[in-house]
């Protein structure tokens, strides 16, 4: 994933922009809107899937040292996590309107939902990313360098239901993907659709 510190501040080429929408045009056949879609951290809420999305182990004695060694590590670090707690607030990466960390991505949905191939695709890039959307396809794209931009996932017989006001993609399976943007992304979204 790409580690941007300063995400919010950085401007962005309305060039690499009109590059991305272009491309996306293509796949759909008709006209499509883009924002970039910056991703520092993907968290799973996915039966059989950890918090960070790798796969749950089948081994039952795997399961149950893991289990011991996180409640021995959670015993250490009480201490630690008192004397921290007050530097949360000092550091926190929030957002300017509270909304939470600009670039977290959080997908909730049952085993093997039509999310996680969405997420996946946002969690293993190393490149910029960009969500391209119009009436019959969502689709994510990558940008690297002077590289023309690259398809990373779209959306084939389940098209997610974009809900821009929620920061939300809503799959027909229930299983949703929400996440946080830029505020420059925001605004931007506001002027094409509207208040939100």
């Amino acid at each position: 994933m790409v580690e941007a510190t300063e995400f919010d501040e950085t401007p962005i080429s309305e060039r690499r922009r009109e590059e991305v929408r272009l491309v996306a045009d293509q796949l759909g056949f008709e006209r499509t809107s883009v924002i970039r879609f910056h991703v520092r951290s993907v968290e799973y809420a996915v039966p059989e899937r950890r918090k960070n999305g790798t796969p749950h182990g089948s081994s039952r004695t795997m399961r149950i040292l893991r289990g011991t060694m996180w409640i021995s590590v959670v015993i250490l670090s009480l201490p630690i996590t008192a004397v921290l707690g007050g530097l949360d607030e000092i550091f926190n990466d929030a957002g300017p309107s509270g909304r939470g960390p600009v670039g977290k991505l959080t997908i909730h949905g049952k085993r093997s939902c039509a999310a996680l191939s969405f997420a996946d695709a946002a969690k293993e890039s190393e490149r910029e990313m960009w969500l391209a959307w119009s009436r019959s396809l969502i689709a994510l794209l990558g940008t690297s360098g002077e590289q023309p931009p690259e398809l990373l996932w779209v959306s084939e017989s389940q098209r997610p239901e974009p809900e821009f006001a929620k920061e939300k993609l809503r799959w027909p399976d229930k299983s949703r993907v929400e996440f946080v943007l830029a505020q420059a992304e925001l605004d931007r979204l506001r002027q094409q659709l509207g208040a939100l």
